[in-house]
């Protein structure tokens, strides 16, 4: 805000004001919306409109009407590439260089964007902008997620007008976790009333553009809207799963050679395009796996489209409510994907060899820095701004060119406060396909892997993400011309040393420029054993009724060690039933609850298969301690805790037996809830939300022992299966 210029003096009526400093800023006459569109874990084979199979029809729309970019890149990891979507930075520059849960305390590696880099949302909001954010969030640190958290990490301290959606990477989409602006909220329904997240996601987004064209039909917005498609759990209507039934009973060999021919005829690659080679020994070849387990291997695929298509029905629900009031012409839209295809198979949501299949024509997956870690689908539509039409672009850009595009295209100039951006605006590209890329450089940098590319040519080091060898110093380094080259099939290393030198010499260079070292290829679980900054939870933690309920990463940590729960409760009448306590669901947790008059204490540990249960007597009403020890005796073979547990009634064991519980955390849901269950149920014996009535909980109180001992593998694949 500039000075005051006008006069004061004694009396007003010799003072002349000056009102321009004191008045909102409006955006440029005839700027943009901007919607911003982004998945999760999509390859540039797996979308009909690349050449892939999953149909995308709102998408194909986009598409025939705007641009589709064919080098476009990503950070290789899905937390970081997201990170500078928000600032236009690089992922290093953010503190994210690795994985949001195993941070090491480096400039480039905290997880934590300073707050001195400020958000797009906010340079567009001091702009005349309306902003909202609908969907995921995986940029507010884990520690920070409860009610009882700062929130200066939160959407709303960061620009944003309005946020509605969840701040874990991996969502159950029938019983979310969400948030609405500063506070936790619970879906409308149930899955059997017809709810899910991605729809839900669709008509908040709706909502936030009605309102405003209700109340400043001339304020343009900006939206980022973040569906959790394109991530495991892949969860869909059944109906849209089903429509995907035997597309992929070929196998992901077969697919790469098709996807090829297909990305081809579409223009996305240039003729003589060649499959690169796939790591050897990664998945075991289609044709050697049993019908059997083909079978269940092409389901894991049609999931996964199922789950994609029905998410671009409900972007498609966005884009015809733009269409239907005038608005689509000069809305922007940039549809991206933040990961490439991902190479896991997370808790058999995904087969590891539809990732590389989707990746094709590229060697590898997300989390690698080869094309196929990297590259991913982008999306351009702005009829008011782009005169072309179903037009692909071949110049080479990355994630952190997407935000000086939106400022440009808005007409808005990045603060003279802040550093310059390290990217350059798609802009220039819009209606000149022939145009050489304004872009020169880029590094790459993830989980010990490195990249450089440099005007059409590509050096990449020989050095497995997160495989511990270190001896960085020993790597080999692969050479690739890119321009000629797309799939990175041609090693030229071996005949032109001096390239390969001049890019490892721009690697380093651009290493200290963004704050890039040290590198780091320890396991996540080696990460885990580092002293952490922040503190260990109390051993006692108290609850109570009609809060929020409180996230996985501060509820109580039950994992490998003796806990006790003792619920402080007054039944008033015989029918007094409900949950009094419950954390998790059948992916994995506990729940303790009343029915039928008894008191009921549900264990479900995934490793050992059956859920196992407790239960007492028949209760009449009055005052009660119900008490749930479990005492830990060892390991077991799938590495759970096995122990004894007793369920007691005023200190009075009514049942006891062994319990084994889960190596690693609670699969993600609304959290500990106390009084009711927001999530999916743990057992069959209760149907959320199952809220307690006929009587009165005072407390439930949990008390962990010092013997915890956490299983760091089964801790590391949470961090990375929700990456």
């Amino acid at each position: 805000m500039r000075a005051f210029r006008g006069v004061i003096n004694v009396d007003v009526r010799d003072s002349v004001a000056d009102w321009e400093p004191y008045t909102p800023a409006r955006a440029p006459a005839g700027a943009p919306n901007v919607l911003l569109v982004l998945y999760d874990d999509t390859g540039p084979a797996a979308w009909e409109p690349f050449g892939g199979r999953i149909a995308m029809p709102a998408l194909r729309r986009l598409a025939d009407d705007g641009l589709r970019y064919s080098q476009w890149h990503t950070a290789a990891l899905c937390s970081a590439t997201r990170s500078c979507l928000l600032t236009g930075r690089n992922h290093h520059e953010n503190g994210y260089a690795g994985l949001p849960g195993a941070a090491t305390g480096f400039p480039g590696s905290h997880g934590r964007i300073p707050e001195d880099h400020v958000f797009l949302a906010e340079v567009l909001r001091r702009h005349g902008w309306g902003t909202f954010w609908v969907g995921q969030n995986a940029n507010v640190p884990p520690g920070e997620h409860g009610p009882g958290a700062s929130r200066q990490n939160w959407p709303l301290a960061r620009g944003f007008d309005r946020f509605y959606g969840f701040f874990d990477s991996r969502i159950d989409p029938w019983y979310p976790s969400l948030l609405s602006d500063n506070h936790q909220v619970e879906p409308w329904g149930t899955p059997e009333q017809g709810y899910h997240l991605s729809e839900d996601l669709a008509d908040q987004a709706i909502q936030c553009l009605r309102d405003i064209r209700q109340s400043a039909p001339d304020k343009p917005w900006f939206m980022s809207f973040c569906p959790a498609a394109g991530h495991a759990p892949h969860q869909a209507p059944r109906e849209w799963i089903d429509r995907y039934r035997g597309h992929f009973d070929d196998g992901y060999d077969a697919y790469r050679p098709w996807a090829l021919s297909r990305m081809v005829d579409r223009g996305v690659l240039p003729p003589g395009t060649t499959l690169a080679p796939t790591v050897a020994g990664h998945v075991p070849r289609w044709e050697a796996l049993p019908a059997d387990r083909r079978q269940i291997l092409a389901h894991t695929a049609e999931r996964y489209a199922g789950f994609a298509d029905h998410t671009d029905h409900q972007m498609g629900r966005i884009t015809g409510h733009l269409a239907a009031t005038g608005q689509l012409a000069n809305t922007l839209i940039i549809v991206a994907a933040v990961g490439g295809a991902s190479g896991d198979d997370a808790d058999g949501d995904y087969a590891g060899g539809w990732g590389t299949a989707f990746s094709t024509p590229f060697r590898t997956h997300k989390r690698h820095c080869h094309e196929g870690g990297v590259c991913a689908p982008l999306v351009v539509h702005w009829p008011a701004g782009i005169r072309a039409h179903g037009e692909v672009r071949h110049q080479y850009h990355h994630v952190i060119d997407i935000v000086p595009t939106i400022l440009d295209s808005c007409g808005v100039r990045w603060p003279d406060t802040q550093p310059p951006l390290p990217g350059v605006s798609l802009r220039y590209s819009f209606d000149a396909p022939h145009a050489p890329t304004t872009r020169h450089t880029q590094y790459y940098a993830a989980l010990g892997g490195r990249a450089l590319w440099h005007n059409g040519w590509k050096a990449v080091a020989e050095h497995a993400p997160a495989s511990g060898g270190g001896r960085f110093h020993r790597d080999r380094w692969q050479l690739f011309h890119t321009d000629a080259d797309r799939s990175e099939a041609h090693d030229l290393a071996a005949a032109q040393p001096e390239k390969v030198q001049e890019l490892v010499n721009i690697w380093f260079r651009e290493a200290e420029r963004f704050d890039v070292l040290p590198l780091d290829d320890r396991p996540v679980s080696e990460i885990l054993l580092e002293e952490r900054a922040e503190p260990l939870g109390p051993a006692t933690r108290v609850f109570y009724p009609e809060a929020a309920p409180v996230p996985r990463w501060d509820a109580p940590d039950l994992r490998g060690c003796s806990f006790r729960v003792v619920c402080e409760v007054v039944l008033e009448s015989d029918e007094a039933a409900g949950v009094l306590m419950a954390h998790g669901s059948r992916a994995g947790g506990h729940a303790l609850f009343i029915k039928n008059r008894k008191v009921w204490y549900v264990n479900n540990c995934t490793e050992v298969g059956d859920e196992q249960q407790f239960v007492s007597d028949d209760l009449t009403p009055g005052r009660y301690r119900l008490g749930v020890e479990f005492a830990k005796e060892g390991p077991g073979r799938q590495h759970e805790t096995v122990g004894t547990t007793r369920l007691s009634i005023n200190d009075r064991i009514v049942a006891e037996g062994p319990m084994s519980t889960r190596p690693g955390p609670f699969p993600p849901g609304p959290g500990l809830c106390v009084g009711r269950h927001s999530g999916g149920a743990v057992s069959d014996a209760y149907r959320p939300p199952f809220p307690f009535s006929g009587g009165r909980i005072l407390r439930v109180e949990f008390k962990t022992a010092a013997d915890q001992q956490i299983d760091l593998d089964h801790e590391a694949a949470a961090i990375l299966a929700g990456e």
